[in-house]
């Protein structure tokens, strides 16, 4: 949804989206529910994205019954960071704010935090705490801690689980379901990605939605990723103790390949990289990047390659070019 209203499906992946909309209620409510809150936040994001009025009018048409299409023309004009907002921003719509689900007599209210584009850390009412990355939120029950440990996550995010026996800590996340009583894990659930999750402690049960009878068990050192091609958990040892970098601010490397490196630049400072692989992807580096800008950090990056530069060519997208390296 969010990356129909950014104007960034194709003409085929819109067409289907439309069609979805028309025939599903539960969509077709939910975009609603984005729709609203798109309203209260894309003043700060730009102006004029989409026709606003077409987009309600074809909610409206499929709740009498209607079967029409009504097309809402995309804007292309975004920069990289301003979509990746946009998208986490309308994928986390019906949970942004405090909302009220009704079943029979009772009422329970959720409540959510999002970090928008700044690192926040949250105590959950059992002590457990979770820090997100940048464009990520969690949602929980009021009850939580007392009918249910039951949290979402979209985006990314640092748990420190307090130990319960009694009542398991149950995340949904993207296409995955994680559970575990007590334990430190960093999960990553953005849209349309690769769930991936790195245990530092402890053990987790890890899997797909579909199929939650048969979970992976990770432990301590090892990580995991769930496909969204094929549902598939591959388990292995942990090889980039820079995945919780993006918190720590700390990126430590060994002759390591540029092409990780800037990977994990990617992911913390929320930038894009241009670069020839073939020609500076396997440059090793060695080096301790703490509490620096990612200007400061690309200096460095091109001090041990002398016939390296760089430049900017749009928002938050560094051009590396020139001479790589030789052993």
């Amino acid at each position: 949804m969010g990356r129909y209203l950014a104007g960034d499906l194709s003409k085929e992946e819109r067409t289907s989206f439309e069609s979805e909309l028309t025939t599903d209620e539960s969509v077709s409510k939910e975009f609603e529910a984005y729709l609203n809150v798109w309203n209260l936040t894309h003043d700060s994001i730009a102006n004029d994205e989409f026709d606003t009025d077409k987009a309600k009018e074809l909610v409206e048409k499929q709740a009498l019954g209607e079967t029409k299409v009504i097309a809402i023309k995309p804007n292309r004009t975004y920069s990289m960071l301003k979509i990746a907002a946009t998208v986490t921003i309308l994928a986390i719509a019906t949970y942004f704010i405090t909302t009220s689900i009704n079943t029979d007599e009772v009422q329970v209210e959720n409540i959510s935090v999002a970090s928008e584009q700044n690192l926040k850390e949250v105590t959950l009412p059992d002590g457990s705490t979770v820090k997100m990355n940048a464009y990520s939120a969690i949602t929980y029950s009021t009850d939580f801690g007392k009918a249910n440990r039951n949290v979402t996550l979209i985006g990314e995010a640092d748990f420190d689980v307090t130990s319960n026996k009694d009542l398991p800590f149950i995340i949904d996340a993207g296409v995955s379901r994680i559970e575990v009583l007590g334990t430190k894990f960093n999960l990553s659930a953005y849209s349309n990605n690769d769930v991936l999750l790195n245990v530092t402690e402890g053990r987790v049960t890890f899997a797909p939605k579909t199929q939650v009878d048969d979970p992976a068990i990770v432990i301590k050192g090892q990580k995991a990723v769930l496909s969204i091609e094929d549902n598939k958990i591959d388990v292995s040892d942990i090889d980039n103790a820079n995945f919780n970098g993006w918190w720590t601010r700390t990126l430590v490397y060994e002759k390591t390949k540029l092409t990780e490196v800037l990977n994990d630049l990617e992911k913390t400072y929320w930038v894009t990289f241009e670069y020839d692989k073939s020609v500076i992807g396997d440059c090793p580096l060695t080096s301790t990047f703490k509490n620096q800008s990612i200007d400061d950090i690309v200096e460095i990056i091109l001090a041990n390659y002398p016939g390296m530069k760089s430049t900017k060519t749009e928002e938050n997208k560094i051009k590396l070019f020139g001479e790589g390296c030789s052993e």
